[in-house]
């Protein structure tokens, strides 16, 4: 199966706007979807409506993903393709370019300067408690991050 990025489709999408009985679950290239399409399609101004449509959603995605490594590298922030935050930026515009870059560096910081895997393992244990919700853990990290930039003001994003 192939590798699904940013430039990927879901099968059920495409069969709601194309009709090209793709499997459902399926995540297919814009680029080889779009050929199908092009194909089968091109005198239907209706159709090309939509593959127009898709083309734009695309170019977002790569705009997105353009500005959000040049400032990852500008803060030397690593890329990682399969973070949920970077997924949800880039593939559906969820939050805005600095909340993304923010949280990153927040992460950087916590999981390289201040051991963050064992503060909440700590943290845990200390409380008897296992499962968290996402807010929690959030608040957690968050408290923290700002633990650390008060005694490094440096560190601040």
């Amino acid at each position: 199966m192939k590798e699904i990025d940013f430039f990927s489709v879901k099968g059920s999408n495409v069969n709601k706007k194309f009709n090209l009985n793709k499997v459902d679950n399926f995540y297919y290239n814009w680029e080889d979807v779009k050929k199908e399409v092009i194909e089968r399609f091109e005198n239907d101004e209706s159709i090309m409506e939509e593959v127009d449509k898709f083309d734009l959603v695309i170019v977002g995605r790569k705009s997105r993903l353009e500005k959000l490594k040049r400032k990852l590298e500008e803060r030397n922030i690593k890329f990682i393709e399969h973070s949920y935050l970077v997924r949800n930026y880039v593939m559906y515009a969820r939050k805005s370019l600095d909340e993304v870059v923010r949280k990153l560096y927040m992460m950087k910081i916590l999981f390289e300067k201040c051991d963050i895997k064992v503060k909440w393992e700590r943290y845990k244990c200390q409380k008897g408690k296992q499962i968290y919700s996402f807010e929690e853990k959030d608040k957690f990290y968050e408290a923290m991050y700002e633990k650390y930039i008060d005694l490094t003001p440096s560190a601040k994003y």
